[in-house]
């Protein structure tokens, strides 16, 4: 009676710690855990095959002079004939199979339907005793097989209008598990590094299969995400543990769409569940408060998440609408530009807040004007701390004090045409720029600092 109580308090247990949603309308995808990776890739250059790690982009194997598909199955490859259908099911066009370091492996039954085995990437090596063996791709050896793989089938559609069917295996394994159907149809679970197998026990009697046949067993097998069910019992799976969820699905409708997450990291086992339950009289309130604190805290955490993802999408809205809005500005500027003569409507007029962009500790022209100055209304504008240097102001009406501009730097500028009348270029960096047709009456150079590319009023050159 006891050992009852505590298997039900350990699925209240999962209950708390486990948190199960559905999916919003539109993110489901396909999302099936349980399908394995391609290891390898095959490159060609010139008649070679290169043979390589997708994961590392490291060579494995040259093969010299021979065509090798790629990776048709796990850790196998054909070498093709050099006269052959070009049809992608025509598997006669290979003279032979070999392993991911060039060995050949003498490959079993190649049927999609009677041979479970070949589809999984089994085959009897030459390298070896004669025997069956199965690719592990974590440990990348072939490993004598015990069990059969276990194998999800499924029939498909396909071309354009879906007018064909097909039929397509999904291996029932992922970068840490794979999965094998013994003798009564018992389900094992092979750790991939370990090297060791776990029969996953199950319900053999399934509500939606049940047959009245004697000695009949059904096996309906679903999986997705970590999400193992087998009939109507439920595993959930991680690279560390397998749990035994089916006392918590029981009042929940099972479908594809559901996802289950864990709150905590790691999810004790029964055994050490009811170890502490025996030892500890509060162990279980405990327990129940810590999985409520960090229920909160994740609640919170979403919340702030929500909300960030909330001001990230509407900055990168904003974002957007105002490249568009620069971008028209910048068509509409090049258009006035290539009508000429203005006179007739005037300048633009711009405000400052659009006109400069602050840059560390001094203003500088908006990029989207720069090439336009002399199409905008400069006559009221400040220049104070704005950079200059480098721009062309030539046509332009603005009035620009030499000692309040950024730096004093009005170097390998174009500013003819301005008034500079009774303006101070004292310690100001002329270098390089232009100042023809300026009216320059009473104006002080004294002190500027210029070069052999200063050129003012085109009659003095320094």
């Amino acid at each position: 009676m006891e050992e009852e109580a505590l298997k039900k308090l350990y699925q209240d247990y999962l209950e708390l710690v486990y948190e199960t949603s559905e999916y919003e309308y539109g993110e489901k995808k396909e999302t099936r855990d349980f399908v394995f990776p391609r290891r390898f890739k095959v490159e060609y250059v010139d008649n070679d095959s290169i043979i390589k790690d997708i994961a590392t982009d490291q060579v494995v194997t040259v093969l010299r002079n021979k065509k090798v598909s790629e990776e048709i199955f796990p850790g196998l490859f054909g070498v093709e004939k050099e006269e052959r259908d070009k049809s992608w099911y025509d598997y006669s066009r290979y003279y032979y199979y070999i392993d991911y370091m060039g060995r050949k492996v003498k490959p079993l039954k190649k049927s999609l339907n009677t041979s479970r085995e070949y589809t999984c990437g089994i085959s009897r090596t030459r390298f070896r005793k004669e025997g069956k063996y199965f690719f592990n791709d974590l440990t990348r050896e072939y490993e004598p097989l015990v069990f059969d793989p276990l194998v999800f089938e499924y029939e498909y559609e396909y071309g354009p209008h879906a007018d064909f069917t097909g039929q397509m295996a999904i291996h029932m394994e992922n970068q840490y598990y794979k999965l094998f159907i013994g003798d009564d149809k018992k389900v094992f679970l092979y750790r991939k590094v370990l090297g060791t197998y776990e029969e996953l026990a199950y319900n053999k009697v399934d509500k939606q299969n049940s047959s009245s046949e004697k000695g009949f067993i059904a096996l309906d097998i679903n999986f997705d995400r970590n999400i193992m069910k087998i009939n109507d019992t439920y595993y959930y799976m991680t690279p560390f543990d397998v749990v035994d969820i089916s006392g918590m699905m029981k009042n929940k409708r099972w479908s594809r769409s559901i996802r289950i997450t864990p709150v905590k990291e790691k999810i004790m086992s029964y055994d050490f569940f009811k170890t502490n339950m025996k030892k500890n009289k509060d162990f279980w309130d405990l327990l129940v408060k810590e999985i409520n604190e960090l229920k909160q805290k994740k609640y919170i955490e979403d919340l702030e998440n929500a909300q960030r993802i909330k001001e990230q999408e509407e900055l990168l809205r904003k974002t957007q609408r105002a490249k568009e809005l620069w971008q028209k500005i910048f068509d509409a500027m090049k258009e006035l530009k290539e009508l000429g003569d203005l006179s007739i409507v005037g300048r633009i007029k711009v405000d400052e807040d659009l006109l400069f962009i602050k840059i560390g500790d001094h203003l500088e022209f908006n990029p989207v004007f720069i090439n336009y100055l002399s199409l905008i209304d400069l006559s009221l504008i400040s220049f104070k701390n704005v950079k200059v240097s480098g721009l062309d102001f030539s046509g332009s009406n603005a009035f620009i004090d030499p000692q309040i501009v950024y730096d004093k730097d009005m170097s390998n500028g174009n500013y003819s045409g301005l008034d500079f009348n009774s303006a101070s270029f004292n310690g100001v960096n002329i270098c390089g720029s232009s100042f023809i047709d300026c009216p320059m009456d009473f104006t002080d150079f004294e002190g500027a600092l210029k070069d052999d590319d200063t050129v003012i009023e085109g009659s003095y050159t320094f």
